[in-house]
């Protein structure tokens, strides 16, 4: 079983090559679970601390165009949880949001 330090580098390197949907990072946390009633909590936890430590942009495709939302970590985690509960299911395809590298990230090449 992996650990989470080992699931939020393989998340940050999967965003340094692509866009990263939430359903992808439900995915990580699960294989680090044995109680599956934790994967929400477990994932939000996930995602907070990507965000926090500037690992990930969190944002939404419209019109093919990646826009990152440019509000403060914790109305971009109330918009997650929110979303996320109004679909009544896990999220799937690009449901609530997508991630990507981060600011710091962005000028490495």
């Amino acid at each position: 079983m992996r650990n989470a330090d080992s699931v939020l580098q393989s998340i940050v390197d999967e965003c340094n090559e692509d866009y990263v949907g939430l359903w992808s990072v439900i995915r990580e946390v699960r294989a680090t679970l044995t109680d599956e009633s934790s994967v929400v909590e477990a994932t939000l936890a996930l995602v907070k601390r990507l965000l926090l430590e500037g690992d990930v942009v969190a944002g939404q495709f419209h019109f093919n165009e990646f826009q990152p939302w440019e509000i403060p970590v914790e109305e971009i985690m109330a918009r997650i949880k929110g979303e996320w509960a109004a679909l009544g299911q896990e999220p799937t395809g690009g449901d609530v949001v997508w991630f990507t590298k981060g600011k710091a990230e962005r000028g490495r090449g």
